[in-house]
């Protein structure tokens, strides 16, 4: 894709429930700020982006999703463990309708990578509300970078994996985003209904770090170890010399053999 796309809040909206309103802006300070409650906010830029641990998230303006929703589930903040991972399964479900043959691989707890490089992250805030859980799911997406662009940032990443324009299927940024909504909003029916158990298959399918030497950081803690999946809070497994230990959180990083 040579050009830019501009954002259609008309098609998003309607795929929003009823309550929920959507929002484009050129440029805010965060999404996850500055998102209404009962909305979706879409920015062109973040002057103050962040990613976890407060890692800043670049975005292309027209090239790039950076979006935050916001809403309510009917769930205590205790039972709302993993619930991050029904969200990178929602982007895997709007590229799958698009790109059936696309390789999307999940790194724990929110990356998504495709060939061994990362093309999204997601940024979950939890607030607590008596026995509701308000949340804020932010989403940072390369979707259509510039080689120049794809090469600036210092780490391996590419565009989200999508059929080429000169085929004629690839999605605007407006349809990708009101698939993505209705995703995330089955997902959290489903979540809500049967908690993490009904994700568990699907994240295994896709879990790109399965078998491989590990290294987890986080809380003053360092552990090195081999990656067994995740259990059904979504904590991390980790086979070590002394057993399994488990993370609800944590940096990943992959150990050269």
């Amino acid at each position: 894709m040579t050009t830019m796309d501009s954002i259609d809040i008309d098609l998003i909206q309607n795929q929003l429930p009823n309550n929920s309103g959507c929002h484009w802006v050129e440029t805010t300070n965060s999404t996850q700020t500055e998102v209404k409650p009962n909305s979706l906010l879409i920015a062109e830029h973040q002057s103050a982006g962040v990613g976890r641990r407060g890692n800043q998230w670049l975005a292309a303006k027209g090239r790039s999703i950076c979006m935050s929703y916001r809403f309510t589930l009917p769930l205590p903040a205790a039972q709302m463990a993993g619930y991050q991972i029904t969200t990178a399964l929602a982007i895997v479900n709007t590229i799958d309708a698009y790109e059936p043959e696309a390789t999307v691989q999940l790194k724990w707890p929110n990356d998504l990578y495709h060939g061994g490089e990362k093309f999204a992250g997601i940024l979950i805030n939890l607030i607590p509300k008596q026995k509701l859980t308000e949340v804020i799911v932010g989403i940072g997406l390369n979707w259509q970078l510039t080689a120049a662009q794809l090469e600036s940032i210092d780490q391996a990443v590419c565009n989200v994996p999508l059929p080429q324009i000169a085929l004629n299927q690839t999605p605007s940024r407006s349809q990708f985003i009101a698939q993505l909504a209705r995703h995330i909003e089955s997902h959290n029916q489903q979540f809500v209904q049967q908690g993490l158990a009904g994700f568990l298959s699907q994240w295994h399918k896709h879990d790109y770090l399965l078998n491989q030497m590990i290294e987890v950081s986080g809380m003053q803690q360092l552990e090195t170890g081999i990656y067994q999946g995740i259990n059904q809070q979504g904590e991390l497994l980790l086979l070590t010399p002394q057993g399994i230990k488990t993370f609800c959180s944590g940096e990943v990083s992959v150990k050269a053999v």
